[in-house]
């Protein structure tokens, strides 16, 4: 029930409408409005639970993220990982880096793991996830070799990449539609 006349402009067409309360006669259509979308990240139930790989293999699948969005469409900026395994060790991964990519199999990114064992990602800005939607991230990596001169990788290490939803703004998109900078609201995988 309005008691007085309302205006809205759109977002993508900016045409404004204004009601005024003598042109109510009834209820009509229900209309919500949200400031900007929602980021919500999960382990994907298709990630691998464990799977044994050689030292020195390539593009090995190490887990799988569902990344969800409500209310607009979301591109991925930025998303942060952590080694959860006390075995695991950045210098497991060839140049302490893995590899980000999409459904159809192309590479959208990659995160450098540094002198620690969190990263944050870089994206190329194609992986958008759909409005109301998820879409899943898959993430890869290069296993070191065992001790060599420029790899030290450790012998069964078991390596466990997950999401870090300890800090929030580590995992990042854009609006599409707003253009509002949306931080993930998952705490934890």
């Amino acid at each position: 029930y309005m008691t007085a006349a309302q205006e809205g402009t759109g977002l993508d067409s900016g045409t404004t409408i204004t009601v005024a309360t003598a042109n109510v006669t009834g209820s009509g259509q229900l209309m919500s409005v949200a400031a900007g979308g929602t980021l919500l990240v999960v382990k994907d139930n298709t990630s691998p639970f464990y799977a044994i790989a050689a030292a020195g293999s390539s593009n090995v699948v190490l887990a799988k993220l569902k990344l969800s969005a409500t209310n607009e469409n979301i591109t991925l900026k930025k998303i942060g990982l952590e080694l959860t395994d006390a075995d695991s060790t950045n210098t497991d991964f060839a140049g302490q880096q893995v590899t980000l990519w999409d459904d159809a199999g192309v590479q959208v990114g990659y995160a450098n793991f540094g002198s620690d064992n969190y990263a944050t990602s870089t994206l190329s800005g194609s992986f958008i996830i759909p409005k109301d939607d998820s879409k899943v991230l898959t993430i890869k990596g290069d296993l070191s070799r065992i001790k060599t001169t420029y790899e030290i990788g450790t012998q069964g290490a078991l390596l466990k990449v997950n999401y870090d939803g300890d800090n929030l703004s580590a995992t990042q998109g854009v609006g599409v539609q707003s253009g509002k900078t949306i931080d993930s609201t998952s705490a934890d995988d």
